[in-house]
């Protein structure tokens, strides 16, 4: 998901695209760092979304990002009201409410560890925000389900609560600060606190979520689900050699056979006709067939196309409309095949019907 599309609306310059930054030529082992006036880079690499940012009271950091939703960061922010973070995961763009999803897991295996501080803290937790987007009575939500800290983490009263077979303490708290509405806000905070720490495993992300709602709190629309590194006021080191979000039970489709192998991102429950087995000139020029079912399911959108499996094997799905990347964010082609292009980016052409963001043709 783009984040100019919430924050900005139709207001749709260069300027804007700027200030959100696009994909920045990201690529697998680039090492993107902050400090010295440079406080945030952001995009999507890869499928999965990627965020460093540092506050401007000092320090530096940096990440490296790696294939899938894998990254290394580091940081030296033991300075007076130091902040960095590091995040990967999925953006879903603030479409629906957090727990309209039946499920969302991550999977992650990671090597964490603070190295210095100044008075300090660090912690490594799934991390994300729930946009109220002007519905009465629903809060904007900044939320964590933290699963291994050092020297502090947040408490309140609250409740246990078992997830995964774990204990968590769920609480919320009121803060001010920025938000991803630009600015500083009063918001909530909703935690889920692992009361055994832990730096590897699986998490539902869905049952915290309904955890929260049991509480009778409010839950807003899922803006991301994304495993953050964080450190206040401290140095340290967060390497992630295995990290996956999906949304599916079985987590990611089956993996080719051949000697080319593709790691899925995301399974979708779309179904694509693929007619007189036309399918993607750039899925079949690497020798896969295009689905001979003639509405395949796709459970796989890159900048190759749309993919579907048969015989546990890749095959591409039907060519659509317009952008595959943006049909699988949830948005549709735009009706008018010769719609106006109002704003352009990696994921493809965008129009504007009904005040909604809509595909334009390939």
């Amino acid at each position: 998901m783009r984040t100019i599309k919430f924050l900005f609306a139709l207001a749709i310059t260069t300027v804007a695209k700027a200030q959100w930054g696009g994909n920045g030529g990201a690529s697998a082992g680039q090492r993107l760092s902050v400090g010295g006036g440079q406080n945030q880079h952001k995009g999507v690499f890869d499928g999965f979304s990627y965020e460093i940012w540092l506050d401007n009271t000092g320090g530096s950091g940096s990440m490296t990002l790696g294939k899938g939703a894998t990254f290394k960061a580091e940081w030296s922010a033991a300075v007076n009201r130091g902040n960095f973070l590091a995040r990967r995961g999925l953006d879903f763009g603030s479409t629906k409410k957090a727990t309209a999803y039946e499920y969302i897991g991550l999977d992650y295996e990671a090597s964490y560890r603070q190295t210095a501080s100044a008075s300090g803290n660090s912690r490594l937790c799934v991390y994300g925000w729930f946009q109220n987007r002007g519905v009465q009575g629903v809060p904007l939500v900044e939320y964590y389900i933290i699963e291994d800290w050092v020297d502090w983490v947040p408490d309140a009263q609250g409740k246990m609560v078992t997830i995964d077979g774990a204990q968590y303490k769920i609480f919320q708290m009121d803060h001010t600060g920025p938000t991803i509405n630009g600015g500083n806000e009063t918001f909530k905070q909703y935690f889920s606190v692992r009361q055994q720490k832990r730096t590897s495993g699986h998490i539902t992300v869905s049952d915290h979520f309904k955890a929260w709602s049991n509480q009778g709190w409010g839950i807003g629309n899922l803006y991301e689900v994304a495993l953050n590194a964080e450190g206040w006021q401290s140095s340290g080191v967060a390497d992630v050699p295995k990290l996956d979000v999906y949304t599916t039970k079985q987590g990611s489709a089956p993996r080719t056979t051949t000697t080319t192998t593709r790691t899925t991102t995301r399974t979708t429950t779309k179904t694509l006709p693929t007619t007189n087995k036309k399918c993607s000139a750039k899925i079949t020029a690497q020798g896969y067939k295009c689905c001979s079912d003639p509405n395949c399911v796709v459970y796989y959108t890159d900048e190759d196309g749309t993919w579907g499996v048969e015989n546990n094997q890749w095959c591409g799905c039907g060519v659509e409309a317009c952008s595959g990347k943006i049909t699988a964010q949830g948005y549709k082609c735009c009706s008018d095949p010769k719609c106006v292009v109002y704003y352009t980016d990696d994921d493809g052409k965008w129009g504007v019907e009904n005040n909604e963001w809509c595909g334009c043709g390939l």
